[in-house]
C-alpha cells in the first residue's frame, strides 16, 4: 500500500515522496483510506521542477487515493487552481483570517477528515492557521503542517511552536532526512 501512495506522488510530480513524508502518511490514512470525505490542502503551487509536476500535484494524488473524497485546494496564486471532478480550488490569502473564515465557510459545515498546511514553511504563520483552521477538521482528524523549520524557531526548540497549539491537541514531530519536520496534529 505506501508503493501505491508513493506512485501517485510521483505520477503527479509532488514533493511529499522525496521529503520521505510517504510512510508517515500511510501509517496515519491508509486504514480510513475509503472512509476520508473530505480534505483540504493549503498551498497548491503549479510550477515545480520534478519530474512528472503538474498544477496541483498533491491535490491529484489525494483525488487518486481517497477515491470517496471531496478535494478542496487554497492558494493564493490564481494560476494555481484546479477544479476537476472532485476537486475544487479557492484563490485566497490564507493567512488573511476573515478572508479564509469566508471560504471555509461556503465550503458547508461537513469538516475535513484530513488537513494538510503545505503553504508558507514558517512557525508563526503555520500557527496561526492551524488556530483559523483547527474548528473545521473532523474530530478523528488528521491536521498535518508540512516542511517546519526549526531553525526558525528559539534554539530550534519545536516546544516553542507546539507549545501554542490549541489545548488538548497531540502533536506528533517527525523527521526525516532533510532540516524540516513533519508534524501531525489530533485531539487528544
Amino acid at each position: 500500500m505506501q508503493l501505491e501512495l508513493e506512485t501517485l506522488f510521483i505520477k503527479y510530480g509532488t514533493d511529499k515522496g522525496i521529503w520521505g513524508y510517504t510512510p508517515h502518511y500511510m501509517r496515519e490514512l491508509a486504514g480510513k483510506r475509503f472512509n476520508i470525505k473530505r480534505v483540504l490542502e493549503v498551498g497548491i503551487c503549479g510550477d515545480r521542477d520534478i519530474k512528472n509536476n503538474r498544477t496541483g500535484a498533491s491535490l491529484w494524488a489525494w483525488h487518486e487515493f481517497f477515491p470517496h473524497a471531496e478535494i478542496i485546494g487554497l492558494d493564493n496564486d490564481a494560476r494555481w487552481m484546479v477544479n476537476e471532478g472532485r476537486i475544487r480550488s479557492f484563490c485566497v490569502d490564507a493567512y488573511n483570517t476573515p478572508a479564509l473564515l469566508d471560504v471555509m465557510n461556503k465550503l458547508g459545515p461537513e469538516p475535513f477528515d484530513l488537513i494538510v498546511d503545505d503553504a508558507v514553511h514558517d512557525p508563526d504563520p503555520q500557527t496561526k492557521l492551524l488556530w483559523s483552521l483547527w474548528p473545521f477538521l473532523a474530530p478523528k482528524g488528521v491536521y498535518s503542517i508540512e516542511d517546519v523549520c526549526p531553525y526558525k524557531l528559539s534554539q530550534g526548540n519545536m516546544r516553542v511552536m507546539i507549545d501554542h497549539f490549541p489545548a488538548g491537541t497531540r502533536t506528533e514531530v517527525i523527521k526525516t532526512h532533510k532540516p524540516e519536520v513533519l508534524l501531525f496534529v489530533k485531539n487528544s
